[in-house]
């Protein structure tokens, strides 16, 4: 018997062993947690909440330090939740582990325009000119630094740019109008303001009712979604309660599910070693009839650890038949 319980203690050291590594593994291939907190990140910034939003983004960088469109997302949630500085860091690294993307280098410069760094912007923009010569969303970041800088007729005319590569930039039109009404050109940011109205720009809509206009409908199909180039205007909303309390709800959900899983595989790992056992015990039990034994390993092997509770309550219990005398 206690061979018996020395090879039962063996086989469980190496069976957890094995569910350790297995856990870990696991726990590697998913990111280390990294998608649930992206998946709660995602959520808070939703709703509405960026503080909640950059804070579980954070998590997720933290877990995958290497992922450049996390980088991303956690300075979108930075830039919302009025942390300028952390924002533009989480940009940059992004576009220094992601050198051939636009996108980084397009938040980064518009982002170093914002924050008055106009030579770094200058720089992130040649980077672009190397990179994307003919895209729309270089000549945008151009029209934001130059807008920045007060030279709004190289503004302007960089926005046209923008517009004439690809009408679909919306966020394009509401800045042309406004320097377009900064020169006293109102009726044609009237007409700027109309094309992106059309086009589903919610800034146009607004002005244009705010100058008494008629708003006309939206007539042009939206583009195809694409990840906006110059960081989000912060938002006000900055409280954040529930959705950051209905994040940790989700997390302590994934925390519960995973332990709930990981209970199930020990117990299944519990089951097949009272099933080793039982059939190990049967072994050494003296039948008098062998094919007594044989039907007995045939339960146990097909029933697993039902068999094995069948085997204690009617065999092992009452020690009946006796275990074989040693050799």
């Amino acid at each position: 018997m206690r061979r018996g319980c020395v090879i039962a203690i063996v086989i469980v050291a190496v069976l957890l062993v094995l569910l350790a590594v297995g856990l870990w593994a696991l726990w590697v291939k998913l990111g280390r947690g990294a998608p649930v907190y992206q998946m709660i990140g995602w959520m808070c910034e939703d709703s509405g909440s960026y503080p909640a939003a950059a804070r579980w983004y954070g998590k997720a960088v933290h877990a995958k330090p290497r992922d450049g469109q996390l980088r991303l997302r956690h300075g979108d949630a930075l830039w919302q939740a009025r942390d300028q500085r952390a924002a533009l860091g989480e940009y940059t690294e992004a576009a220094r582990l992601e050198p051939t993307w636009t996108y980084p280098l397009n938040r980064k410069a518009c982002a170093e325009a914002e924050l008055g760094d106009f030579a770094a912007a200058q720089q992130t923009i040649d980077q672009l000119r190397k990179l994307a010569p003919k895209d729309a969303y270089t000549f945008y970041c151009l029209g934001h630094l130059r807008a920045a800088q007060g030279k709004d007729a190289e503004a302007i005319r960089a926005f046209r740019q923008t517009i004439d590569l690809d009408a679909g930039v919306t966020q394009t039109y509401p800045e042309l109008a406004k320097l377009l009404e900064k020169r006293g050109s109102t009726e044609e940011a009237v007409k700027v303001y109309e094309d992106g109205a059309r086009r589903g720009d919610t800034d146009c809509a607004q002005r244009l009712a705010a100058l008494g206009r008629t708003v006309p409908p939206v007539t042009v199909p939206s583009p195809s979604p694409q990840p906006p180039t110059a960081p989000p205007s912060a938002s006000t909303s900055t409280s954040g309660a529930p959705p950051a309390a209905f994040g940790g709800m989700i997390a302590g959900f994934m925390v519960v599910y995973f332990i709930f899983w990981g209970f199930m595989m020990l117990l299944f790992l519990a089951g097949w070693v009272a099933q080793l056992l039982a059939i190990y015990d049967c072994a050494r039990r003296d039948f008098p009839d062998p094919v007594n034994r044989a039907v007995w390993c045939l339960v146990l092997v097909l029933a697993q650890w039902i068999g094995a509770l069948i085997y204690y309550i009617v065999i092992y219990r009452k020690g009946e038949p006796p275990l074989q005398p040693p050799h």
